[in-house]
């Protein structure tokens, strides 16, 4: 039996949110005016997520990217059964939001929700769907022959590889969203309901879908992280050049350090049952000064006299992100989180919610 990755309620519209974990700053007049100029207005995550730009860039994207493959309507329908799996109230809203845009009713919508099964969908559709809840669960992770099934059914190997790493992509952010408790974004919520939407819905269609761009940047050689054999199997592909940009931001921009940041990792890696965590990450964690034994006797039982106070804290929350019902680990992570810096707290952040993407990636690296 399939134990989803996080607990949904009967609707997420009804589920409870606390209070964001990282305060809003004042953001440049220079930001404002871009997030206008991609969105009309500017978003309420925005305040919290800055100054940390790759967050910054990581909310931008499903917004501004032209990818390879997906239609909007698949982009969309993908992140939101991603984000019903995980149960993120956050990304409920603006992913429902998405749906009405695109012209789907709220009986739709809630059939969508509650039995995929009763939707309107084509089988293709239906398919890519049943992959990206594969990823969202990862009990059992996805595998090889899951791609295969995509394939069967119509896409190409490419596009297939794109349906996953829209999944993992959003994994991400539903793991960014709740840990943080990110402000709904009620105004957004309330014009999808209200009776002005039908007239609005063809100006929100062009603003929302209308231009999107390519990335016109190479692949950073050589890369910071240590995933190059994931990202060989991606490249090409316009999502696995972001993911290369991620990886390489979160690997180097943030406050805690490499041995930390290696150790939640790993953690989450073996929690997903990823071998190839040892192969990537295992000369890292050495080359911090931790013995084979000590992380060995972190990455099982995620505890060492070899951990500082922070680590101590951390680590436990990593593996708390693999599986978890949202309310609890909203107080798990505000427990683990008190004390660090607003820094601290989003690099840590950050962390785990690459990390649980990366991982839930790896049946691309069993490919032959």
């Amino acid at each position: 039996m399939t134990t989803p990755t996080a607990i949904p309620v009967a609707s997420l519209a009804q589920a409870t949110w606390g209070e964001c974990l990282v305060p809003p700053v004042d953001l440049p007049a220079e930001v404002k005016a871009d997030l206008k100029r991609i969105f009309g207005l500017v978003p309420g995550w925005a305040y919290h997520f800055w100054p940390k730009q790759w967050f910054m860039e990581f909310q931008k994207v499903p917004f501004t990217l032209k990818l390879d493959h997906a239609s909007h309507r698949l982009l969309i329908l993908l992140t939101f059964t991603v984000t019903v799996q995980n149960s993120c109230r956050y990304c409920y809203g603006t992913m429902g939001a998405m749906l009405r845009v695109l012209g789907l009713s709220w009986d739709e919508i809630h059939r969508l929700e509650q039995d995929i099964s009763l939707a309107k969908l084509t089988a293709p559709e239906r398919a890519a769907i049943q992959l990206a809840r594969k990823v969202a669960q990862s009990n059992p992770r996805l595998s090889h022959q899951d791609l295969c099934d995509l394939e069967a059914t119509g896409f190409t190997k490419e596009a297939a590889r794109e349906a996953a790493l829209i999944a993992a992509y959003m994994s991400c952010g539903n793991r960014m969203s709740s840990l943080m408790q990110l402000p709904l974004e009620q105004e957004l919520e309330k014009l999808v309901r209200s009776s002005l939407f039908a007239l609005l819905r063809p100006i929100l269609q062009r603003v929302i879908f209308g231009k999107r761009t390519r990335l016109q940047t190479p692949r950073q050689v050589p890369a910071r992280h240590p995933f190059g054999r994931l990202i060989d199997r991606i490249e090409g592909l316009q999502l696995g050049l972001v993911f290369d940009r991620l990886l390489n931001a979160c690997w180097s921009d943030g406050p805690l350090p490499l041995r930390t940041r290696t150790l939640m990792f790993a953690v989450i890696g073996k929690a997903l049952g990823c071998q190839s965590f040892r192969q990537e990450l295992w000369g890292e964690m050495l080359s911090t000064g931790l013995t084979e034994g000590e992380i060995e006797d972190i990455v099982n039982n995620l505890a060492s006299p070899a951990l500082d106070d922070r680590e101590s804290r951390l680590i436990p929350l990593a593996r708390q992100t693999v599986q978890y019902r949202t309310h609890e680990l909203n107080e798990r992570a505000a427990k683990a989180l008190a004390g660090l810096s607003r820094d601290e707290v989003m690099d840590a952040i950050g962390i785990v919610s690459l990390a649980n993407a990366v991982f839930r990636l790896s049946a691309l690296l069993d490919e032959c």
